[in-house]
């Protein structure tokens, strides 16, 4: 039983506890900590109410219905589930990351999930744990709320509390848990380079990813990749980025990228532009010999870059035909 104390397995254990979908994404940001500089959304609520979903629901049943046996075959989980009675597809309406940097261990991470939860049902399992592996679960109480600290053997330990009937949250350290406690009631308090990212984004679009400039340097300086690391001169230039997608009857996506000054968003969005011709370019001469790069040539045709202010934003699109394609050859290997 010691193994169902793993992260990933409390991780999935989180999901379990969630009830029903009700509150709005941003409501998350309150819990993160203010030396984040990464965050993370998954909006589950839209992705599954979209209109793209509802019309491959009975091929999207089908693959959840294969994920779910593998759950099945897993004791760890299938326990948890067991007891809880939920939905790992249909009881969770966002998840939002707050992480301190760009590394493979980052000093410090947040895990939200929203939803509504039975209270009494989230206490009596931990309270459970607590007993039956006293050992790797502990109790302990940060300002009014209960915390149950995880700290599986050979492995890194994390803490969870319901802090709100809302919000469940997972943290990688006491300090953070205690922030998140301490500010269920406030507002957020991200550091001003995120909050200000944070602001040109909707966190009720299906997918985000968020980033400073200080995140990215970091990441860009820990990987062994030279073509990445090439980028590095351009930072000095940005803000921060921000992506984003949203499904709707196909989907849509954006980068946005945070430039210094006006002047040099215009620039990077005429270089940008420029960027895409060529790669346009290449790719029709390389789709003769590949006819395969033919969905690659139309997401591509459908980039366009634009400065807005200190911003350039660059959108593109999956069309629904495309996606219609693509999800015939998956049908054609589903059992």
């Amino acid at each position: 039983m010691t193994k169902i104390l793993r992260p990933w397995a409390l991780a999935a254990l989180a999901l379990g506890w969630l009830a029903s979908a009700s509150p709005a994404p941003a409501q998350s940001l309150k819990y993160v900590p203010n030396d984040a500089e990464v965050l993370i959304s998954v909006n589950f609520q839209q992705i599954w109410g979209s209109k793209l979903m509802k019309d491959y629901q009975a091929l999207i049943k089908q693959v959840q219905g294969m994920i779910n046996a593998q759950v099945q075959n897993n004791k760890e989980v299938q326990e948890f589930q067991k007891a809880l009675g939920i939905d790992l597809f249909n009881d969770v309406n966002s998840i939002l990351v707050g992480v301190s940097e760009m590394t493979k261990d980052p000093k410090n991470w947040v895990m939200v999930f929203e939803g509504k939860f039975n209270p009494e049902k989230f206490k009596e399992v931990a309270d459970k744990a607590t007993k039956d592996h006293a050992e790797v679960v502990k109790s302990l109480t940060i300002g009014t709320a209960t915390v149950y600290q995880i700290s599986p053997p050979n492995d890194k330990g994390f803490f969870i509390s319901l802090v709100s009937k809302d919000a469940l949250v997972l943290t990688k350290t006491r300090d953070a848990m205690s922030t998140a406690i301490n500010q269920a009631a406030g507002q957020p308090n991200l550091k001003q380079e995120l909050a200000t990212l944070v602001k040109g984004i909707d966190l009720k679009h299906s997918i985000n990813f968020v980033a400073t400039t200080a995140a990215l340097q970091q990441a860009l300086k820990e990987s062994n990749n030279p073509q990445a690391q090439m980028a590095g001169p351009f930072l000095k230039d940005l803000n921060g980025m921000t992506m984003s997608a949203n499904v709707t009857t196909e989907v849509k996506f954006q980068v946005g990228v945070a430039a210094k000054d006006g002047a040099s968003a215009k620039k990077m969005a005429e270089d940008a532009g420029n960027g895409f011709a060529a790669l346009k370019f290449i790719l029709a001469q390389q789709a003769q010999q590949k006819p395969e790069l033919a969905p690659v040539i139309e997401i591509a045709n459908t980039l366009k870059a634009d400065a807005d202010g200190n911003n350039v934003v660059i959108q593109g699109t999956v069309s629904r035909k495309l996606i219609d394609d693509n999800i015939k050859k998956l049908e054609k290997l589903l059992p």
